[in-house]
């Protein structure tokens, strides 16, 4: 049976966008919501757009012509990324069965910003029919913040990794290579990294390292990393780029190591897919000491866990895997196989596709 869905999310994510295209190559009716551009095969893509100028406003004037348009469709299932904004919405629309996709941050940090922030997150969780968790530390979070009474609808499934796409190729290149793609914003602690390197460039000579990293992020912050990299004269070691061609993955094809910076304590922040497309690329990652990075990690078998928010740390993993290149092709060789046997996107998406056909 054909099933017309509706999406309301970040169009401009690649996670957005990979989710959606799921379900258009399903040939299944889909609509997708947001108001950054986003074309794609036969997907009814609606812009919300509002250009008066004024921020609270066009937030609601976004919000109105939303919920009009998603009750006009009248699909089959409603699914909501992100539980602060775009689930907000979809909570509005007052349309059934609802399913609401933490992200991680929302959980993790929104609901410590005020108590609207907290009240619009209960509202949005108390409209859904399912929430969907991506792994058992968004679950935590959520019966942390929200209590048991989030039991009766929480439904568990990593969507997983293309690994046709992202897969192990051939390394050729003379530098030591390292991979960072989250965003410059200050809990995405991407200066953890600048000052790891400073350690291993400036005070152990270690100067055949490259790093690749994202340009985009906030502002203030890429100001505060961009000044770092000059105090250190780091320049000629990092080169920014932006994130493109995503199903290409070619950021990966010669990278040593995958880092990520990331950290906090609490649980709800899963595991990056982009480290786990790295892991499913047969790239050794590095990774925070999260409660939500064991899930995913063991140390020293299919990846390097370091005390987060701790450079010198991070100086040290990376230092191991500069100095080992058979655990790094061991390390590699594991996460790949634990990606393949547990997160193959395919037969994940799959899984998810049945789970809107039960909800009707």
């Amino acid at each position: 049976m054909k099933l017309k869905l509706c999406f309301i999310g970040d169009a401009s994510n690649v996670h957005t966008q990979k989710f959606v295209n799921y379900f258009v190559d399903a040939k299944h009716d889909v609509y997708l919501f947001d108001n950054h551009q986003y074309k794609y095969k036969n997907l009814k893509f609606y812009l919300i757009k509002s250009n008066t100028g004024i921020k609270f406003i066009d937030y609601m004037l976004r919000i109105l012509k939303t919920v009009r348009s998603v009750r006009e469709i009248k699909p089959d299932v409603l699914h909501s990324f992100q539980v602060t904004y775009h689930g907000f919405i979809g909570a509005l629309c007052n349309v059934h069965p609802f399913v609401i996709t933490p992200w991680g941050s929302d959980i993790l940090y929104d609901p410590e910003k005020s108590y609207v922030h907290k009240s619009i997150i209960k509202f949005s969780l108390d409209k859904a029919d399912l929430v969907h968790c991506i792994d058992a530390s968004i679950v935590n979070r959520l019966k942390y913040f929200y209590g048991a009474k989030i039991n009766k609808n929480l439904f568990v499934l990593n969507e997983g990794v293309k690994t046709n796409i992202f897969r192990p190729r051939r390394k050729n290149h003379k530098y030591f290579l390292i991979l960072h793609l989250r965003r410059l914003n200050e809990n995405r602690g991407a200066m953890f990294l600048i000052e790891a390197l400073n350690i291993l460039i400036n005070k152990k000579s270690k100067r055949n390292i490259r790093v690749i990293m994202l340009k985009t992020g906030d502002k203030d912050y890429k100001e505060k990393i961009n000044q770092k990299i000059k105090e250190y004269g780091l320049d000629r070691y990092i080169k920014f780029f932006e994130w493109i061609n995503y199903e290409t993955p070619k950021f990966f094809e010669n990278a040593d190591v995958y880092v990520d910076t990331m950290h906090r304590k609490v649980q709800g922040q899963g595991a990056g897919k982009t480290l786990l497309e790295a892991m499913s690329s047969g790239v050794p990652v590095i990774a925070p000491n999260n409660p939500d990075v064991m899930i995913y990690l063991k140390h020293l078998s299919n990846g390097v866990i370091y005390r987060g928010a701790d450079s010198e740390s991070l100086a040290n993993s990376i230092l191991l895997l500069m100095q080992n290149k058979k655990l790094r092709l061991s390390l590699g060789k594991r996460a790949r196989e634990f990606i393949v046997k547990n997160l193959e996107w395919g037969k994940n998406m799959k899984i998810m596709e049945e789970k809107y056909y039960a909800l009707l």
